[in-house]
């Protein structure tokens, strides 16, 4: 599935107006499939922009197994109140609440595997191509020469397998509050998985926020692959956040966020 991903994008997503500015690439998305994060190639300027009041998403409303008892899997209430997502459930491949959330994997009759996070779709195989590849090519591809990335949040392993493949690219960290969605997607999503195999990646389980405090001036590129803006992910849609990312680049560096 995954060989197949460039010839799809260009069928699922589109940037519209990207811009450089500086240290950071702006630009106005689409998502128009099912992956469920439809803002992916938002990237934010902390130099350049005041405006950081912080993101408030619509409440989703708990599908609860009654979906799953009819066949469908429906989220509700996502950033546009006025639609609603189903998918036809062929299995339910796994299902359990972590330290930190509610995880979710099944099998749907079109899009193949689905992960969902607190009742959020975050991926499909069918089409994640799409947000990997332009949440990770846009600021690799746009600087030139990027040679440490670092990726908080990103536990399903998408962005990962996408930035080592970058040939300028020498390591990658990947911060992951949540180790649990690291280990049901190995198992249970090996497409996205794979890059947890590349010697470039060092695994950090922790708090995205807390380190990048701890890392100034060492990275190049650094993308942000946050679940929707609720419980523990609030904080990487606030100010603090971007002005920590801003002091952990070095020199032209970029910052990508979804």
């Amino acid at each position: 599935m995954a060989e197949a991903c460039s010839g799809l994008c260009s069928n699922f997503a589109t940037v519209k107006n990207p811009i450089l500015c500086g240290r950071i690439i702006t630009g106005n998305s689409t998502h128009r499939m099912h992956s469920g994060r439809q803002n992916f190639a938002s990237v934010v300027s902390p130099q350049g922009r005041e405006d950081f009041a912080p993101y408030s998403a619509p409440t989703p409303i708990p599908f609860g197994m009654d979906a799953f008892k009819k066949g469908w899997y429906t989220e509700t209430g996502s950033l546009y109140s006025d639609q609603a997502l189903s998918m036809k459930v062929e299995k339910i491949l796994y299902h359990k609440k972590s330290k930190y959330q509610d995880i979710l994997i099944f099998e749907s009759t079109i899009f193949g595997r689905v992960l969902v996070l607190d009742d959020s779709v975050q991926l499909t195989e069918f089409d994640e191509c799409s947000y990997q590849e332009m949440i990770s090519f846009l600021p690799l591809n746009s600087h030139p020469n990027p040679k440490k990335v670092l990726v908080i949040g990103g536990g399903d392993g998408g962005v990962v397998r996408e930035a080592v493949k970058h040939p300028s690219v020498e390591s990658v960290t990947l911060c992951e509050l949540d180790e649990e969605v690291i280990e049901v997607s190995k198992k249970y999503l090996p497409f996205m998985a794979k890059g947890f195999d590349s010697p470039k990646l060092t695994l950090y389980i922790g708090d995205g926020a807390e380190f990048v405090k701890n890392h100034p001036n060492e990275f190049d590129v650094i993308i942000t692959d946050s679940p929707d803006p609720k419980g523990p992910a609030v904080c990487l849609f606030q100010k603090p956040y971007y002005e920590s990312l801003k002091q952990a680049l070095k020199p032209g560096g970029l910052i990508a966020s979804q």
